[in-house]
């Protein structure tokens, strides 16, 4: 088939939002690419099970066939019948094991003995969805927006795409797991080094969420595989903004938290999670406290990994569900509730790929207080406020000078709407995919396929964390 400069078609690859039915950070964006994508005339969604790639139904009926099991997947242990839960609940007070309960009454956001179950629904449900099979050729684009390091099974499938002629774009969110590897769990670091090799070896375009992701990927890919075999073309595009479904019901308990003018909490949206530095936060509000008892925060966030601690250093603080509140499985409705009414919004991380509340609070007109990190910079710009992480007092000083301001002005402190829209994102995202296969396609002019796709299918032994200098 004779090259071209426009692609046939288009696919993005949702797979593992779908199954997974998390609605923050990565899939936040997969969400939004796959909405606002799928308007134009070219893009098709796509699910891919057993190794092959379907159609399949719009998003937002995907979300609708999962929401049951969404619902129990965020609680799975409030699902569970009432004599069943009280049972396990006496027969744990006999055993010294957390481990136990932990299993059998998971706490939100884990799934404990359930994971089987859930897994084998999903894979049900996913099943209901799918459409025709979709066979990806020559002048066809494969878009891999997911969170491919918790879903390796997808690079056979990508291959062989790749070997039919396909050009693949992949997303890359952050090198955390290289560059921080002391915030995730004990060798995620080696799994998300074979995840990058991967893209380097079978992408044909990279494409970061930031500026700084795109130095730190461009300095990266060159020591996963030799220069003149890997992926060369790796841009940048800015993240969407406002929040998807803003539009539904939102919980009494969350209305009542913002219903008072002079008492709305601060925001802080983060999974639990050590890189999210949720310990420094409390630290700097126990200073404020201390001058100011009536200051509140609201935690919104799932139960990630290695958070245990700051778990319980919530739950059991004396001011907890008075003037520290945590909700979990939040909707985007409620969210963009939260971001409207409140005081102002924290983002305390070590680092990030982007720093999403960021923009999604700018959107809504709230002032942010981020930590003063050079992502933070570049996303924020001058309309955030800035904190030093080397100690909690800086934001405490922050806070204490903020409220001072706001009750200075007797209203809430607004700043205009400046980022880019979701309909402005991906309108970005898909002119560098269609710009960067139409230079593709003028390279390959002339040229054979097998002589681009000439590196091993097997992945080899990579060298000790290669990124530990970069960041």
């Amino acid at each position: 088939m004779p090259a071209q400069s426009t692609p046939n078609r288009i696919a993005i690859d949702v797979t593992h939002t779908i199954a997974s039915g998390l609605h923050s950070g990565v899939q936040r964006v997969v969400r939004n690419l796959a909405a606002n994508l799928s308007q134009h005339e070219m893009p098709v969604q796509t699910v891919m099970h057993d190794g092959q790639y379907f159609r399949c139904v719009n998003l937002q009926e995907v979300d609708r066939a999962f929401r049951d099991l969404n619902q129990i997947r965020s609680n799975v242990a409030g699902h569970l019948p009432q004599t069943y839960r009280s049972c396990v609940e006496l027969a744990c007070r006999c055993l010294p094991f957390r481990s136990v309960r932990d299993a059998l009454l998971p706490s939100p956001g884990r799934q404990g003995i359930y994971r089987s179950f859930i897994k084998m629904s999903s894979r049900r449900v996913t099943k209901q969805v799918m459409g025709a099979k979709l066979d990806l050729q020559a002048n066809d684009v494969l878009i891999l927006p997911d969170a491919y390091w918790a879903y390796s099974q997808i690079w056979p499938s990508v291959r062989e795409c790749r070997l039919r002629g396909a050009f693949v774009a992949a997303v890359v969110y952050d090198l955390i797991p290289l560059t921080h590897p002391q915030f995730v769990v004990p060798g995620a670091d080696r799994g998300f080094r074979e995840y990058l090799q991967a893209i380097a070896l079978n992408a044909d375009l990279v494409l970061a969420i930031s500026d700084t992701v795109k130095q730190q990927v461009a300095e990266m890919l060159p020591q996963l595989w030799p220069e003149d075999e890997l992926c060369q073309d790796i841009q940048a595009f800015e993240l969407g903004a406002e929040l998807l479904n803003s539009e539904g019901p939102i919980r009494q308990e969350i209305q009542k938290l913002f219903e008072t003018e002079d008492h709305r909490p601060y925001l802080m949206v983060a999974t639990l999670e050590p890189r999210k530095n949720h310990a420094y936060v409390l630290d700097a509000l126990e200073q404020v406290w201390q001058r100011d008892p009536s200051v509140s925060i609201l935690l919104v966030g799932r139960v990630g990994w290695l958070c245990d601690e700051i778990l319980k250093r919530v739950q059991e603080h004396p001011r907890f569900q008075r003037q520290l509140h945590l909700m979990h499985g939040v909707s985007d409705a409620e969210l963009c509730h939260c971001y409207q009414h409140a005081r102002a919004v924290i983002l305390a991380s070590i680092t990030e790929g982007c720093g999403l509340p960021i923009v999604e609070a700018r959107w809504y007109g709230t002032q942010v207080l981020a930590s003063d990190t050079p992502i933070h910079r570049e996303v924020g710009k001058q309309d955030c406020r800035y904190f030093d992480l080397r100690n909690p007092q800086s934001l405490a000083e922050l806070l204490l000078n903020w409220e001072q301001e706001v009750k200075a002005t007797g209203e809430q402190v607004k700043l205009p709407q400046r980022p880019v829209s979701w309909s402005e994102s991906s309108e970005q995202f898909l002119q560098r995919c269609l710009q960067s296969f139409a230079q593709h396609q003028a390279s390959m002019r002339g040229r054979k396929r097998k002589e681009l796709l000439s590196t091993p299918t097997d992945l080899q032994p990579l060298p000790e964390n290669p990124l530990r200098k970069v960041g």
